[in-house]
């Protein structure tokens, strides 16, 4: 994984807050309860939350 900062971006119309911690392609995405969903890449390790 690249190191990255953090970075996180709300948007209010839908009311979805965006964490990035990796800045890889994603290749899949898992939901960890409703309304929280990991995105992964393509080793499958969580990157986005």
């Amino acid at each position: 994984m690249s190191k990255v900062k953090p970075k996180m971006t709300y948007f209010e119309k839908e009311d979805i807050l965006h964490l990035v911690i990796s800045d890889e392609a994603e290749s899949g995405s898992v939901e960890l309860s409703p309304n929280i969903t990991a995105e992964l890449n393509e080793k499958a390790g969580a990157y986005r939350y």
